[in-house]
């Protein structure tokens, strides 16, 4: 059986940011131009948001 290697996983924003796989809290942003919290955030780009992030 043949092994398949997963690539790490990257931001699309921010390729080069660490990420942590402790989290809570999540936001989905549809239209962050209509959105009060993508404002309070400063998102301008449609996705998934983690809230609280604590790096390992």
């Amino acid at each position: 059986m043949e092994k398949v290697k997963v690539p790490e996983p990257k931001c699309a924003r921010c390729p080069e940011a660490q990420l942590s796989a402790d989290w809570q809290g999540l936001t989905i942003l549809l239209d962050p131009s209509r959105s009060e919290v993508a404002r309070t955030l400063g998102i301008d780009v449609p996705g998934n948001y983690a809230l609280k992030v604590r790096h390992q």
